[in-house]
């Protein structure tokens, strides 16, 4: 059990700082945690490259059918704007 809280606090450290760097949005739109929780909501998994681009939220991410995919979202709602294949 003592060897498992120090694997649990840096996980938590490393969670922390991913969302720390995260972009915020202006006031009355949804925050980088909450389009990730939304995404996460939808199937979205392997969530990556979270951030604000020509007002809209950009993500990077793996659908729920298992494509790498490329999502602008709205930022006032999180509605998915568009959807297209991330090619590396």
């Amino acid at each position: 059990m003592k060897t498992l809280l120090p694997a649990f606090a840096l996980a938590a450290m490393i969670a922390g700082a991913a969302y720390a760097q995260a972009p915020e949005a202006p006031r009355g739109e949804m925050t980088a945690a909450q389009i990730i929780q939304k995404l996460e909501a939808l199937g979205y998994k392997n969530i990556r490259k979270v951030e604000r681009d020509d007002h809209e939220w950009e993500v990077e991410a793996t659908s729920p059918k298992g494509e790498r995919v490329e999502i602008d979202l709205d930022p006032k709602d999180g509605r998915i704007l568009r959807e297209k294949p991330d090619y590396v």
